[in-house]
């Protein structure tokens, strides 16, 4: 460093130098990596299910305002599910695993409801919710198992019906 007249330093041609030297040297690249966990499709609708369901005061929270609350949230997350069909084929897929349960099925059993509708509203609940029921029993889940009497799914098509077969 230089000493002007008056005795003082010469910062500023040092800091010029310095600066020079720093843009010469290769920057790093200052990516972040985060992970983006993307989301299921068909867990963003149940989401937007509830929150709709839940809109509905306690005493209207039945199967038949839940079915229109999947409606509503279908027509909302079209992009998700631009077909309902495949997303009610969803639903009964994950109801499928929860029926695997020979536990689940004695829980129903006691408490005298029907498996199928009871996994379909499961499945509604939340994936924690249902592996809880599974780990623990439906008696876990407490009394609102019992609003579970109605299927969620009904089959207007006949795509589930079995085919008759000419003799």
């Amino acid at each position: 460093m230089r000493r002007d007249s008056r005795g003082y330093r010469d910062f500023t041609s040092s800091m010029k130098s310095a600066e020079d030297a720093s843009s010469e040297a290769p920057k790093k690249d200052k990516k972040t990596t985060t992970k983006s966990r993307k989301a299921n499709s068909f867990y963003l609708v149940v989401r937007k299910v509830n929150e709709l369901f839940a809109s509905f005061d306690v005493a209207n929270q039945n199967t038949e305002n839940k079915r229109a609350a999947i409606d509503l949230a279908l027509g909302l997350k079209k992009k998700y599910y631009p077909d309902k069909l495949r997303f009610w084929q969803d639903l009964l897929d994950e109801a499928k695993i929860i029926l695997d349960s020979r536990r689940f099925h004695d829980s129903c059993g006691k408490l005298k409801l029907d498996p199928q509708a009871v996994a379909e509203h499961l499945v509604l609940e939340g994936k924690a919710n249902w592996t809880k029921v599974l780990k623990d029993g439906l008696e876990s889940y407490g009394e609102k198992a019992k609003m579970f009497k109605e299927r969620l799914y009904v089959d207007k098509y006949g795509l589930y019906t079995a085919v008759k077969e000419d003799e």
